[in-house]
């Protein structure tokens, strides 16, 4: 691999976790233009996909928006709102064995999965005058 792969993908996998988010691939090019003005937004979206691959990063397939990065690979789930667009972590429990039940289930061999919670956050909730009522 040439040395310049290996810097940019130091570079990506750096602004990913000083962004310390759920980013798109557009929010890491971003971060990493203010200091390597060259990179460009297809070698960010490249290096992203490699780190992921690797297990550096998570890679979240986000429905009707833009492909989230995380620099946290533990297992977990996360939440999405639909008013907006915050996306943010689960504070539900990782549910182990939920892959292997569904293949079970279906006869499907289970390869992963991505649970992406959809909603209203409170603060979307508070400016419309609503409550999640538990």
């Amino acid at each position: 691999m040439p040395k310049r792969n290996t810097l940019q993908r130091q570079m990506v996998l750096q602004a990913l976790n000083t962004l310390h988010t759920h980013a798109t691939a557009e929010e890491v090019y971003a971060e990493v233009a203010k200091d390597y003005e060259n990179i460009s937004l297809a070698t960010v979206y490249r290096n992203l996909n490699s780190l992921a691959e690797q297990g550096l990063c998570k890679k979240i397939a986000v429905p009707g928006g833009a492909d989230r990065y995380d620099f946290s690979v533990h297992r977990h789930y996360h939440m999405l709102c639909r008013g907006c667009g915050r996306f943010e972590d689960s504070p539900l429990p990782y549910q182990s064995g939920l892959a292997e039940r569904a293949g079970e289930l279906s006869g499907y061999r289970m390869e992963g999965y991505d649970i992406v919670f959809t909603g209203l956050c409170p603060d979307c909730q508070a400016r419309r005058g609503e409550t999640y009522k538990r």
